[in-house]
């Protein structure tokens, strides 16, 4: 699999990012241990 973005950690700073990204068309994955 291959993304433009990856987020370590899913806290509320984590998933916002990863929320912002989508909403501008970045393709992101969150980890998460």
């Amino acid at each position: 699999m291959r993304t433009q973005v990856g987020i370590i950690g899913a806290g509320p700073a984590g998933l916002l990012l990863s929320h912002l990204l989508h909403l501008n068309g970045i393709e992101s994955v969150v980890i998460e241990t």
